[in-house]
């Protein structure tokens, strides 16, 4: 399984910044994801082997789409290797797919001119399963084929979350979606390699011994 490593804690510093994400990097994780303004210290540290990853307009995608824009083209100066984009809160709110659909153009659009990767971040305790599954179907179109199921902000029940990845999946069996979802245990380790998911964020160095060292 492709361990992913996510630090999105708004209120870290440089220093401790980089202090966890150096001790992250002594474990075998295929991808860092930061906030924008963590790029700068994440970048001089994490080897090119490893994705560099930009999460936009956490958590809850309620930016224009002028500033998303804005946030993706900064990532991309930074020099992220990736981008992954909140889905729109305000337009998820009222279905409006024609909008969505425009705007993923635009910042597809712009990734591709900037040659650098895209996912997207649904959020399946916030909106219906219709909505997301509708807005992963759009995401295909762009050959955009990673999607998180949620943003992974606050708690997240494991087995809410490998149901809504395991619909997902069902409905949109193109698109890949790591787990996001929150892991203390090692029995929910286990429960994962018990299950079809090929690849997994978590936030905490606990997580990664769970992992790696199969610790107790």
């Amino acid at each position: 399984m492709n361990i992913e490593y996510a630090l999105h804690d708004i209120e870290s510093n440089d220093k401790s910044i980089k202090k966890e994400i150096e001790s992250a990097l002594e474990y075998p994780i295929k991808q860092v994801s930061v906030l924008p303004q963590h790029i700068k210290v994440v970048k001089k540290i994490v080897p090119k082997h490893i994705n560099l990853s930009c999460i936009i307009d956490f958590p809850f995608g309620i930016s224009s789409e002028e500033i998303r824009m804005d946030m993706i083209q900064f990532a991309s100066d930074e020099g992220v290797d990736t981008v992954e984009i909140i889905a729109p809160n305000r337009m998820m709110c009222n279905r409006n797919y024609t909008s969505i659909r425009s705007e993923i153009t635009k910042q597809f659009d712009l990734c591709v001119k900037n040659m650098i990767d895209v996912a997207y971040v649904l959020e399946y305790r916030r909106f219906t399963f219709t909505a997301i599954a509708r807005v992963a179907k759009i995401l295909t179109d762009f050959t955009i084929n990673k999607c998180y199921a949620s943003s992974g902000n606050k708690l997240d029940n494991i087995h809410d979350h490998l149901i809504a990845i395991a619909m997902l999946k069902k409905e949109v069996p193109d698109i890949s979606i790591p787990f996001n979802g929150n892991l203390w245990l090692k029995d929910q380790v286990d429960l994962l390699y018990e299950s079809d998911v090929k690849m997994a964020r978590v936030r905490t160095l606990n997580a990664l011994d769970l992992f790696f060292n199969k610790i107790a």
